[in-house]
This record gives structure tokens, C-alpha cells and sequence, in this order.
């Protein structure tokens, strides 16, 4: 089981918003139900490669899709007849893939907010080392670019790395498997755990600000295999 393609089930774009200054998160977190895309061309295990998942990511990013992803599989509709699926939890079936995403949001001295995508792949290499000979796609995260936040909560950005790396692995594991294998880089804060957990969304817009985005395509991401 590979990546599953959805958006909000009210419309609600998938992404993050700042306000022009970029010091408040104004985001809409969309309805507590989210409905299929049309196609899925990465829920085969048998077919998905890395080439793949980064194709479409980027065809979400160049067309503006409003689209995000889930490593879980949805089990069944509430309501068939609008094809709504309910965002709790228990509604998702933690299956094995070999395609897995590593969120890392921790801070380093090294960082600040004008840092490219690929100095910051160098600063994740430095602290995983186990990304060494791996095929990965590096995304900069939907915070990038952002220093301090005040609203709705005080939080700095400026320091963190703020990268998301959609690893291919050579078997399938589950996001219990995960969990797992790397909770040493999970108790040291390197690691976020919660995208492990099948119901998590994968936002892959990058975050706006003013309405403008935060960086270009060509900024945004790279194909490292």
C-alpha cells in the first residue's frame, strides 16, 4: 500500500497561510472529512517508485492542486453517496509500504530562514546518518521560510530545519515498524513520530504568505536517487 491522494471534504484548501508579514498562522484546517481524488496512481505497492511520488508531488506543486496525502488507507466511506470519509483515526488500516516521509522540524545553530533546500539536506545527513546510499525526495515544509510566529502561539522557525525527506526503504514497513526502528531519533527530538500514524495528513503545498507562496517549485524540491 503506497500513498493515498485526498483534499477536504468542504473545499478547504490544503495548506499553510501566513499573514503578509509572515508572524501569524491564519491556516483553515478544512472539515473533519476529506473525500478521494479521482485517481490513485500510488496506492499499488507493486508499481510505486520514488520516481513516481515525486512526479506527482510536483504536478500538485506546479498545478496548484488541492490535494494532499495519507500513508494510511481510508477503510470506508460515512456517506457513500458524497464519498465523504471521516479524518479519525480509527478509520485508517496501518498497512506496510515501502515509502515512508521523515519530518524533521529540529533545530540546529546552523539554520536560519534564507538556508536552500539542499544545505539543509547537508545539516540531515550530519544528524542521520543512516540517509547515507538512500533514494529520497527532499521538500522544504510548509513553514520554511517563516522566523517567529506570535499568533496563534509564540514559535520560532528561524533555527529549525523545517524539511520533510519521502524516503524509499527496500522493504514495506508499517508506521507501528517506524515507530519502532526509530525511536531513538524520536526520544532526541530529531524525528516527528505523528507522521508515522496512518490517519496523518501530508500537506504538499508549499505555505503562503499574503496569498503569495513561500518559495518556487524549483526552490521547493529535489530527487535525491
Amino acid at each position: 500500500m503506497g500513498w493515498t491522494i485526498a483534499q477536504h471534504g468542504n473545499g478547504i484548501w490544503a495548506r499553510k497561510a501566513y499573514t503578509k508579514d509572515r508572524k501569524q498562522d491564519i491556516t483553515n484546517w478544512g472539515s473533519n472529512n476529506f473525500i478521494l481524488c479521482d485517481t490513485q496512481p500510488l496506492q499499488d505497492e507493486e508499481t510505486l517508485t520514488l520516481e513516481a511520488t515525486y512526479a506527482l508531488l510536483t504536478e500538485i506543486i506546479q498545478d496548484n492542486d488541492n490535494a494532499y496525502l495519507y500513508r494510511g488507507m481510508p477503510i470506508e466511506a460515512y456517506d457513500e453517496e458524497r464519498g465523504l470519509y471521516s479524518k479519525n483515526s480509527s478509520n485508517f488500516l496501518d498497512i506496510a509500504s515501502r515509502q515512508f516521509q521523515l519530518d524533521l522540524d529540529f533545530r540546529d545553530p546552523s539554520l536560519d530562514t534564507k538556508l536552500s533546500l539542499e544545505d539543509r539536506v547537508e545539516v540531515a545527513l550530519k544528524h542521520l546518518p543512516f540517509l547515507e546510499g538512500c533514494r529520497f525526495i527532499a521538500q522544504l515544509s510548509s513553514s520554511c521560510g517563516i522566523g517567529l510566529l506570535v499568533q496563534p502561539k509564540i514559535k520560532e522557525y528561524r533555527r529549525r530545519l523545517c524539511l520533510r525527506l519521502w524516503v524509499e526503504a527496500e522493504r514495506a514497513y508499517t508506521g507501528a515498524e517506524l515507530s519502532h526502528y526509530f525511536k531513538n531519533y524520536i526520544d532526541a527530538d530529531l524525528v516527528d513520530s505523528a507522521m508515522f500514524e496512518p490517519s496523518r495528513i501530508h500537506y504538499v503545498l508549499p505555505g503562503t504568505f499574503g496569498g503569495k507562496p513561500l518559495y518556487t517549485l524549483e526552490e521547493s524540491i529535489r530527487l535525491y536517487a
